[in-house]
């Protein structure tokens, strides 16, 4: 997307209030989620190495006990040394597997708090991320959704779509989202027009406030699809509990 300086001396990207307790929990699921990541990349080789260990001690521990010389007490010490194994093997994957749900609630909770276009992406991802039962695979995908999110906040979106307005019209209009937190929309003839913010309730948007007018957002709109011809567009940004123009 556009990342010229002209564009972005025309916003101050912030967060409102409401947004704080949204944004702590994702910084927390960022640092989270790379622990969990650190730590299975550097468990996963001694896992797979004591898995393989597991299976050759299984394989010579059968052919023991299908040769008739071999002494029964020393069947029954190596059996309980696999056990062992298979055990702590075991509870090592239940723990991730708890630690994986939990993050996977997190990103569940943040799923209606993102602007709209975003949403739709996360939606079949985490559907797929549902249906996945091998701990790696779960963590991949968590990382991915993570990802897409903190990509998301470092650029401008634009996205093209029809929103329903009274009586149940549908109007294409053009949307802009300055990352996670803030959004605008505003129909090409300049009849509806809008503000949107994330909230803790889910995405909201704002018909027609008096902070923001149509030919403003119609000019930020073509300031972004044609950067040659921009120019300085002044929309409000919320910071904490104040309204500001920049």
């Amino acid at each position: 997307m556009i990342s010229s300086c002209l564009l972005f001396s025309c916003l101050a990207k912030a967060v409102p209030t409401d947004l704080d307790k949204l944004v702590n929990r994702w910084v927390q699921l960022e640092q989270q989620i790379s622990t969990l990541n650190a730590n299975w990349r550097e468990r996963k080789p001694l896992l797979e190495q004591q898995l393989q260990l597991l299976k050759a001690e299984n394989k010579t521990l059968s052919a023991m006990m299908q040769d008739d010389t071999t002494h029964n007490d020393e069947i029954d010490e190596r059996r309980l040394a696999l056990l062992s194994q298979q055990t702590e093997l075991e509870k090592t994957q239940n723990r991730l597997s708890s630690q994986l749900e939990k993050v996977q609630q997190l990103l569940i909770g943040i799923y209606p708090q993102l602007p709209p276009p975003l949403q739709q992406q996360w939606e079949t991802e985490l559907l797929v991320l549902d249906s996945l039962s091998e701990n790696g695979e779960r963590l991949e995908k968590q990382l991915y959704l993570l990802d897409s999110m903190q990509k998301y906040n470092q650029r401008i979106v634009t996205h093209q779509t029809s929103m329903t307005f009274e009586n149940h019209m549908e109007v294409q209009v053009e949307q802009v989202f300055l990352g996670t937190s803030r959004g605008w929309y505003v129909s090409l003839d300049g009849r509806f027009w809008g503000s949107g913010h994330s909230s803790p309730s889910g995405w909201v948007w704002q018909a027609q406030p008096t902070s923001v007018n149509a030919d403003a957002l119609l000019d930020f709109v073509t300031a972004i699809k044609n950067v040659n011809q921009a120019k300085l567009v002044s929309l409000p940004i919320v910071l904490g509990s104040k309204q500001y123009e920049n």
